[in-house]
């Protein structure tokens, strides 16, 4: 009996630590801005996908439609829409990340990569001046307990660490760029895909830093 208390006083305890540990549902983890902005006329900006982008459980479509939503909102002089890459993604699921590698590791777009890729003609249709991109690095999925009303409830955590860019496409270089980590902590069936709900947190987190 008393070895059963002690082992509820510290799930309380470490649950306490936790929860208080995770209050923050996102954190900026880092950003970069390029000097040079002022100097670009962008009118037209498609926002790419992460992943797939549909409704399920390792999807993005409810977090790339509240990463819209908040561009067209806060930026209504732009011209911003959802680029539509879903051959490209049914054909290769990794697509997306591939072409955040390449950008990575050249620094820029290349045009090489828009050509290799096909972007190239899907940027020229939508006539855009600038594409954010984006792509998950990390995911991470555990549980806990919390305490409520004096009772234990197993909870869920998902915690997203990502990269969005917003690349000019006239010289195909990085006007800025965010890396965050957004959380979502659920004890029941969530109304919203974890995963989403986690990213949406992390946009909350960078979405100042944009320099539009």
């Amino acid at each position: 009996m008393k070895n059963n208390y002690i082992k509820l006083v510290l799930i309380i305890c470490v649950s306490l630590c936790i929860t208080s540990c995770w209050s923050e549902f996102g954190s900026l983890k880092e950003s970069f801005r390029n000097r040079n902005i002022p100097l670009y006329k962008i009118h037209s900006i498609g926002l790419m996908p992460m992943i797939m982008d549909d409704t399920t459980d390792s999807g993005t479509f409810y977090s790339t439609n509240y990463f819209l939503k908040s561009l067209k909102q806060e930026f209504p002089k732009y011209k911003i829409n959802v680029v539509d890459v879903g051959g490209f993604v049914e054909s290769d699921s990794l697509f997306i990340k591939k072409v955040v590698q390449k950008i990575r590791s050249d620094q820029k777009l290349s045009k090489e990569t828009l050509l290799y890729t096909g972007l190239d003609s899907v940027f020229q249709k939508d006539s855009l001046d600038a594409v954010i991109i984006g792509t998950i690095n990390k995911i991470n999925h555990q549980k806990y307990y919390q305490v409520e009303n004096h009772v234990l409830i197993n909870c869920k955590m998902t915690k997203c660490d990502f990269t969005y860019y917003l690349i000019s496409l006239n010289d195909g270089k990085i006007l800025w760029r965010a890396q965050t980590t957004g959380k979502s902590v659920y004890a029941n069936i969530p109304d919203y895909p974890p995963l989403d709900v986690a990213i949406s947190s992390g946009i909350d987190e960078f979405f100042d830093s944009i320099p539009l």
